[in-house]
């Protein structure tokens, strides 16, 4: 059995199966880079925003990316994935993406998304705390956020404790979200890249394919 959680590790174990966890990867096409498609989209959309890449539903938490948007209304928001809200969730979005400061591009072909990570200051996860806790797995929006180099505010613990407060700050408050996510843009907040290469190349496909063909 290969799973991207190791919380489903000793479930598996009782079933007498063998247990492999392979974390989310990060494919060799995150790092192909067209300057042309580069340039375009950061004349189009400028560059230092903070961004968001994910569907937005009811796990995604509005109050706090309203909070965010209005408190730091010098940076621009980019929010990129489709929606699906209804009642005052839809009109709460409606409010958000009529912010000056907010730009929504709904969905976009995945193979876009690199370059506005590229541009981007900041990814972030801003999911509603009670409705993740029982969320056992990293969303490949993070793989995306650190092929790109970029820290990441998130109100999720994630199974990548070696970047835990290095490039992934777990918020506990709003309050403590918006801070961070205002230093990172600052440049209060310095980010070692060394570390960051060695997870990279951990994660990269070609290896992660190489252990599971290994523990045939």
């Amino acid at each position: 059995m290969v799973s991207v959680s190791n919380y489903y590790k000793t479930y598996y174990k009782e079933c007498n199966e063998t247990f492999l966890y392979i974390p989310h990867g990060i494919s060799p096409d995150e790092f192909i880079i067209d300057e042309n498609v580069y340039q375009e989209i950061k004349n189009e959309h400028g560059s230092g925003f903070i961004l968001f890449i994910g569907t937005i539903n009811i796990d995604v938490d509005l109050d706090l990316i309203r909070q965010l948007s209005e408190e730091l209304k010098q940076y621009k928001l980019l929010i990129i994935g489709p929606a699906f809200v209804v009642g005052n969730d839809k009109v709460l979005f409606d409010k958000i993406c009529n912010l000056p400061n907010v730009h929504y591009l709904k969905s976009i072909h995945s193979i876009f998304l690199k370059y506005y990570v590229a541009l981007s200051k900041v990814g972030i996860v801003p999911y509603k705390r009670k409705r993740t806790e029982n969320i056992h797995r990293t969303p490949l929006k993070i793989m995306n956020y650190l092929a790109g180099n970029k820290p990441i505010v998130t109100t999720i613990n994630y199974e990548l404790s070696e970047l835990n407060e290095k490039f992934i700050f777990n918020a506990n408050s709003n309050k403590e979200f918006i801070d961070v996510t205002k230093n990172i843009l600052e440049g209060k907040i310095i980010i070692d890249e060394s570390e960051l290469i060695v997870f990279k190349e951990k994660v990269a496909y070609p290896n992660l394919i190489n252990a599971i063909l290994d523990s045939i």
